[in-house]
C-alpha cells in the first residue's frame, strides 16, 4: 500500500508526507476486509404477510395523493389571495401608469411630428430647386434647338433661291440655250493658262486661275 502511495506521489510530484488518507467516522476504512466472524452469516429478512404489504402500499398511495391535493389547494388559495391583493393595490397605480404612458407617447409623437414636418419642408424646397433647375436647362436647350433650326431653315431658304420653279422654267431654258460654256483650257511650259475657245488670246497666270474646273465657266454672248 505504501509502495502504491509512493508511486502516486512520485507521479504527482508531491511529498509522501503530505498525502493523507481519510477514514470514515466511527467505521472501519474501506480497505479493511470483513471480519471472519461475519463472513458466512446470512442476514434474515423480516417476514411480512402479503395482505399487510398491500395495505401499507395502499395507505402510502393515499397519503401521497391527499398530501399532493392539499399542497395544490393551498397554492391555489395563495395565488388567488395574492392576485386579489395585487389587484386592489395596483388599480390606482395602473391608471396612473397608463396616464403617464399616454402622456409620454403624445409628447414623443409631437416631437416626431415636428421633426418630420421640418424634413418635409426641406425635401419640398430641394424638389422645387431641382424642378427649377431642370426647367431652366430645358428652356435653354429648347432655345438652342430653335436657333439651330432657324439657321438650318435660313440655309435651306438660301439654297432654294437658285431652284427653278414651274413658272420660271421657260426663262431658265431660254437662258441655258443662250449661254455657252466651254471647259477647255491649256497650260504652256511657262505655267500660262489659255482658257477656252473664242476667248482672249492673252495668257493668264496659273495662280490667278481657279483649279476647280466645274466652276471655271466661260460665258459667250449669244450668237447673232
Amino acid at each position: 500500500m505504501n509502495a502504491i502511495r509512493t508511486q502516486t506521489c512520485a507521479l504527482l510530484r508531491v511529498n509522501s508526507s503530505v498525502l493523507v488518507c481519510s477514514v470514515r467516522y466511527a467505521r472501519k476504512p474501506r480497505w479493511v476486509p470483513m471480519a471472519k466472524s461475519k463472513m458466512y452469516k446470512i442476514k434474515e429478512m423480516p417476514y411480512r404477510p402479503v395482505l399487510e404489504g398491500e395495505e401499507i402500499q395502499r395507505l402510502q398511495n393515499n397519503y401521497r395523493i391527499y398530501s399532493g391535493s392539499l399542497v395544490a389547494f393551498q397554492e391555489k388559495i395563495s395565488e388567488e389571495e395574492s392576485a386579489r391583493s395585487l389587484t386592489a393595490t395596483n388599480e390606482g397605480s395602473e391608471e396612473h401608469e397608463w396616464g403617464r404612458i399616454l402622456a409620454e407617447t403624445e409628447r414623443d409623437n409631437a416631437i416626431v411630428k415636428e421633426i418630420r414636418e421640418k424634413q418635409l419642408v426641406e425635401e419640398w424646397r430641394q424638389i422645387e430647386a431641382d424642378i427649377l433647375k431642370e426647367k431652366t436647362l430645358l428652356e435653354d436647350k429648347a432655345l438652342q434647338d430653335m436657333k439651330i433650326t432657324e439657321e438650318k431653315l435660313h440655309h435651306q431658304l438660301n439654297k432654294l433661291k437658285d431652284i427653278i420653279t414651274e413658272d420660271k422654267l421657260d426663262e431658265a431654258i431660254a437662258k441655258a440655250l443662250s449661254v455657252q460654256t466651254d471647259y477647255n483650257f491649256a497650260i504652256d511650259k511657262d505655267d500660262r493658262v489659255y482658257l477656252g475657245r473664242k476667248n482672249s488670246d492673252k495668257p493668264q497666270d496659273i495662280a490667278n486661275v481657279t483649279t476647280d474646273l466645274s466652276t471655271s465657266r466661260i460665258q459667250y454672248p449669244p450668237p447673232v
